[in-house]
């Protein structure tokens, strides 16, 4: 099987969690699937993504041999180039599957004008599966967008398992967060909550890990009097996030849109419990109390309460971070998603010919 994978920056760190979870893919399908990545949007501004999109359109149109083409699509410019490459693989004869990724792509679909909102659904129409991340999307594109419900497939972001070392309980509990840092991702409020009096006198330390606002958040957290608790290294690769995993006592991530947050995956597969908020997919594969701790976005108090409630008890700790295990055995696992991402492909090529 031959596919063409385009996302915007291709497999490296410029496209997060998408180019991980196509590394992780390409792993698991082994020799059973030949894969060619393609960047469309390089690193560059407007205008040497213009020439970048230019240069990975002609690639598109030179490859030979194309059984499947595999479309990332984010939001905002990464929804026109990719509607746009829909119509050129639809003219070619190329089946199309459309894997929607963006956190905040709801709102921003909305926020477009009927005639933009039609185009978009008139593409996604040409597809022959659009893969979504969960059941909110999956009925919001069958409502929204017009798609037929055989059409659209609720696959998960799949991770490796890791090799995991049983350690004893460390004398300062480590809170790990990996993420762009920026609002979106609760940062301000999990600084809040990490500065509150309710947290002063629990033995931890925190690692938050990620590109972003690095600077600005680091100041903050060196005038709440927290810089020799706190450490920002800036953005880690994977296998620096896998040994800040290894080292992890829990993950936090009080995020206000999220579709699937490859940290979350990441941090039920090493049995590390999680603090997250329920927004995106993560509200349906979690349950507060039960494989991990939700609170609302935005409200500080509640993460204070629930920051708390970790780093005080041991025994929450270890079932949380069970429970969350059995959740990527039976979800998460790389194993499952490609197994799920094959079909899709053998039915498209299949249909395709």
């Amino acid at each position: 099987m031959r596919v063409l994978m385009l996302t915007g920056g291709g497999i490296s760190n410029r496209s997060g969690g998408i180019g991980t979870m196509m590394a992780a893919l390409r792993a698991a399908w082994g020799n059973s699937v030949s894969t060619v990545v393609i960047d469309t949007r390089g690193s560059g501004g407007v205008l040497s993504g213009a020439f970048w999109f230019l240069a990975a359109l002609l690639r598109f149109l030179a490859a030979r041999r194309v059984d499947v083409v595999h479309l990332h699509m984010s939001t905002r410019g990464s929804v026109v180039r990719k509607c746009l490459l829909t119509w050129v693989s639809v003219a070619l004869r190329r089946p199309v599957i459309v894997h929607m990724h963006g956190a905040d792509f709801f709102p921003f679909f909305e926020s477009l004008a009927p005639l933009w909102q039609r185009e978009i659904g008139r593409a996604l129409r040409k597809a022959r599966h659009v893969v979504v991340l969960g059941e909110v999307w999956r009925r919001f594109l069958i409502a929204r967008a017009g798609l037929a419900e055989s059409r659209v497939s609720v696959v998960r972001n799949g991770v490796p398992a890791p090799a995991v070392a049983a350690r004893a309980p460390p004398a300062t509990l480590h809170i790990l967060f990996l993420g762009r840092l920026g609002a979106r991702k609760g940062v301000p409020e999990l600084l809040a909550a990490l500065g509150s009096k309710a947290m002063e006198p629990h033995p931890w330390r925190a690692t938050l890990a990620g590109d972003g606002e690095v600077h600005q958040f680091a100041g903050m957290a060196a005038r709440a009097g927290l810089g020799g608790r706190i450490d920002f290294p800036g953005w880690v690769d994977s296998a620096q996030a896998a040994r800040l995993m290894a080292s992890a006592d829990m993950l936090v991530l009080p995020s206000h849109h999220e579709a699937l947050p490859m940290a979350v995956a990441e941090a039920l597969a090493a049995g590390v419990p999680v603090l997250t908020t329920p927004v995106g997919v993560i509200g349906e594969i979690l349950r507060h109390g039960e494989n991990a701790l939700l609170v609302p976005p935005g409200d500080v108090p509640a993460l204070t309460e629930a920051l708390v409630r970790l780093v005080s008890d041991l025994a929450l700790r270890a079932r949380i971070g069970q429970a969350g295990h059995a959740v990527f055995r039976a979800e998460l696992d790389v194993a499952v998603t490609a197994r799920q991402m094959f079909a899709l492909y053998a039915d498209a090529a299949t249909a395709g010919r």
